[in-house]
């Protein structure tokens, strides 16, 4: 049976110490909702895990959240460069990073998906990412080629957004996944925001598209992946830069304080989701609508 929850409820059993994946790529298809009531918790020493992440990731350690990183790229592409509470917090010895690349993670996530002890990678081999503390090196008897074993990824809880969903989990999604569904299959528990819920018969329009059973709980956040861009969105380059300012500024100003007052206005001092987006405002959401 799938609930359907708010984005607070959704996230309240995620405990300390937990690992959290986080769906969706660089610059789109983030669960925010999610992501910033993961921070109204209060929750800690997070193990968070992406495939191409945003500043989602990012945005979960300036706020204390997480104490270890696993992910192929963090970042906003040609917006800013690198993650700015990522490199602050990895400088400082705060945030313990797994370098990774996508074919280490994806491995990871398929051994814990399909309950191996290992998968096989070969394509990084005699590189950084190979040190990956799940990974070990090895060598075929047959032919003596070096490859890798990658041991389960094992991921507490996953957060993905879709375009829609029904009330028994089915998720209707458009365009690539980039691991999501890999991520999906690898988590013990699985919560979805979608921008809106629908009867059954609307996603079976369109069968190529729907992922059948694929959440536990379902959260409707509809204009929710903000500041990043969906299929209701795009991007809000000013917002992201803001908070890479915000950072930017906390750390040359040696003032861990000034990034937990942005946090706090932005994330754990609204009134929930809708305040977070009474706080962006009416008129920027509609300049942002698709």
């Amino acid at each position: 049976m799938t609930a359907i929850l708010d984005p607070d409820a959704a996230v309240r059993e995620i405990r300390d110490g937990a690992c959290v994946g986080v769906g969706g790529s660089i610059n789109s298809g983030h669960p925010m909702a999610l992501v910033r009531a993961l921070v109204r918790t209060g929750v800690s020493d997070l193990t968070v895990v992406g495939l191409t992440s945003g500043l989602d990731l990012d945005l979960l350690v300036a706020a204390g959240a997480a104490s270890r990183l696993s992910a192929a790229y963090v970042g906003a592409e040609d917006i800013i460069g690198l993650p700015p509470a990522v490199r602050w917090a990895a400088e400082e010895g705060r945030l313990e990073v797994w370098e990774s690349e996508e074919g280490i993670h994806l491995a990871g996530l398929r051994a814990r998906a399909l309950k191996l002890p290992y998968t096989t990678w070969s394509g990084t081999v005699g590189t950084a990412p190979a040190r990956h503390p799940l990974v070990e090196e090895a060598v075929d008897e047959a032919t003596g080629a070096h490859y890798l074993k990658v041991r389960p990824l094992k991921v507490d809880a996953a957060l993905v957004w879709a375009e829609a969903a029904d009330e028994d989990g089915n998720l209707l999604l458009w365009g690539p996944d980039m691991g999501d569904e890999w991520l999906r299959n690898a988590a013990d528990l699985r919560i979805a925001q979608v921008e809106r819920i629908v009867p059954t018969s609307v996603l079976s329009r369109h069968p190529d598209r729907v992922m059948p059973w694929a959440a536990e709980i379902v959260v409707r956040a509809p204009l929710s992946t903000h500041p990043f861009g969906s299929t209701a969105l795009r991007v809000d380059d000013a917002w992201i830069r803001a908070y890479a300012d915000a950072v930017g500024s906390a750390r040359k100003a040696k003032d861990a304080g000034r990034l937990a007052r942005f946090v706090d206005e932005w994330c754990r001092d609204v009134d929930g989701e809708d305040g977070y987006l009474e706080k962006v405002g009416l008129r920027r959401v509609r300049e942002l609508m698709v």
